[in-house]
């Protein structure tokens, strides 16, 4: 059986928030006059943005804390992928992929 610690518990608060911040906007918006839906929707699409981007950070700053030469040129090779890629396909998906693609290959190549 799973003990039940501070991580088990870390991990469900910030799955139910996670989840609370995508899931109300969207009941708000569908209860809301059409004047509020605009903003409603821009501001889901930027926490979405956001959410991705803090991950991100929390993902890659001990790599490039304790990084060599080699391994920040990896990290800001996919960074820079990633990047120009969401600016081209404007998701979020191919993206992250594409970044995490070309990571893989600088590392793999260097």
């Amino acid at each position: 059986m799973i003990e039940f610690d501070a991580r088990i518990l870390t991990i469900l608060v910030c799955g139910a928030g996670t989840f609370g911040m995508r899931l109300l906007p969207m009941l708000w918006q569908q209860r809301s006059e059409t004047r509020h839906a605009e903003l409603l929707s821009r501001l889901s699409r930027a926490s979405g943005s956001a959410a991705v981007a803090s991950l991100m950070v929390v993902m890659l700053w001990p790599m490039i804390v304790q990084a060599g030469t080699q391994q920040l040129a990896a990290v800001f090779t996919g960074l820079l992928t990633t990047w120009g890629s969401q600016r081209v396909f404007s998701g979020v998906a191919l993206p992250a992929l594409s970044g995490a693609v070309v990571y893989g290959l600088v590392k793999a190549w260097l």
